[in-house]
């Protein structure tokens, strides 16, 4: 029966209405969606505890390479680089890609030289504590006895660790990148 045509006036504080509203859901959508990342940041950075085993002098540790291939390295903060057996490099291989690069010379703990190949393992995973783009090398001398391999710096400098022998743990908090490392004198 009744047909109400808004005045322009009427309109314009209807749209202005409108945007308001518009600009007050955004903001609070962006609110939730800042406090919904700074909850996964602080998961990602939290502490995560890993198991170990092993005797007094070598602690050997569980890990994930490339989110399919298991295995038990031996920590070594001594060693610059993860290393890996040649025979366990092959077992990878079969069930992962492995991204391989030059051959370099390496220098053991004994102080021998030995060849070995540069590789780049997408991820390498100790429980929950996960790296992304880890550089490695596998030993090319298949006579050297190194089990699965080595967990060195190559993975560990990307976290501050702790080893806890009474619990037999090792504390890994992934080092945030956003924060500034302060230089030394």
């Amino acid at each position: 029966d009744n047909i109400i045509i808004s005045t322009p006036g009427r309109r314009a504080a209807i749209y202005k209405e409108w945007e308001i509203n518009r600009k007050l859901e955004e903001s609070k959508w962006q609110k939730k969606e800042e406090e919904r990342r700074e909850k996964l940041r602080q998961k990602e950075f939290a502490p995560k505890k890993a198991g170990f085993f092993g005797s007094d002098d070598r602690i050997m540790v569980n890990v994930l390479l490339n989110e399919k291939v298991k295995a038990d390295l031996l920590l070594d903060t001594g060693a610059s680089l993860v290393l890996l057996s040649k025979k366990f490099a092959d077992e990878i291989k079969k069930k992962a890609k492995l991204t391989e690069g030059d051959i370099i010379k390496m220098q053991l703990a004994d102080g021998r030289k030995t060849d070995a190949r540069l590789i780049l393992l997408d991820t390498l995973s100790v429980e929950d504590a996960k790296a992304e783009n880890v550089i490695g090398a596998v030993l090319l001398d298949p006579e050297e006895d190194i089990g699965d391999g080595v967990l060195g710096m190559s993975f560990l400098s990307k976290f501050n660790f702790q080893i806890d022998n009474s619990e037999k743990k090792i504390i890994l908090k992934k080092l945030d990148k956003d924060i500034k490392r302060k230089e030394m004198p």
